[in-house]
């Protein structure tokens, strides 16, 4: 696996998500995935730049976002 490849799937992920996401969703939701797409380009990012520390700190907040989320509209 490249890490950075795995990034931008997962930035795509996000990205394809709110777009298809139908109109009577959550704004918050929106928000939401939103934000998640901007940390997915900052892990992607600070991986291509070989930032290994920027990585783990933006996949950590990658994490959260995603407990967050699925904690409140999938759990």
């Amino acid at each position: 696996l490249v890490p950075s490849q795995e990034a931008l799937l997962i930035r795509e992920a996000f990205h394809e998500s709110n777009r298809q996401m139908t109109i009577d969703k959550s704004e918050e939701l929106r928000l939401w995935m939103k934000e998640a797409e901007g940390k997915a380009i900052e892990l992607e990012t600070s991986l291509k730049e070989d930032r290994k520390e920027d990585a783990n700190e933006h996949f950590d907040s990658l994490v959260q976002s995603c407990k967050r989320c699925h904690g409140k509209y999938r759990d």
